[in-house]
């Protein structure tokens, strides 16, 4: 019960928090514009804990895109959502990652990246793919 008490807390400081003036209501809503995928709550939740999040999934889903989490990160605490399964309750921010996999898609595709992006968008086209006339 505690864990609940802990959550509605959270919940209760951030909105008082991000009313107090303008500036806090804007940037909650800058933080709203990068989370865009999630509902109110679960975005007060991280706006609480990671004001600065940008792109966010689980522990898994990083392993999955060859970022995993770095040993030691703190997870945010999040409700249960369609859209990060019924199980997670905490998710974790791309500052959180470290490997070579291809960043999130929000992220600008350069040289170090675009050739990764074009085998994963499009891996049965991948091989016949020209790079020797890529623009520079």
């Amino acid at each position: 019960m505690s864990h609940i008490t802990n959550v509605k807390e959270l919940y209760e400081k951030t909105i008082t928090a991000i009313s107090r003036n303008e500036d806090s209501w804007k940037d909650f809503l800058r933080c709203m514009g990068r989370l865009y995928q999630l509902d109110f709550l679960n975005t007060c939740m991280v706006y609480g804990q990671r004001p600065g999040a940008t792109v966010l999934a689980g522990f898994d889903a990083w392993k999955e895109m060859d970022l995993p989490v770095r040993y030691g990160s703190k997870g945010i605490a999040i409700f249960p959502s369609k859209l990060f399964g019924q199980n997670v309750k905490y998710v974790f921010d791309v500052t959180d990652t470290c490997g070579t996999g291809v960043r999130p898609w929000n992220w600008s595709v350069n040289g170090t990246n675009r050739r990764q992006l074009a085998k994963m968008l499009f891996p049965d086209i991948y091989e016949n793919v020209n790079f020797a006339n890529e623009f520079h």
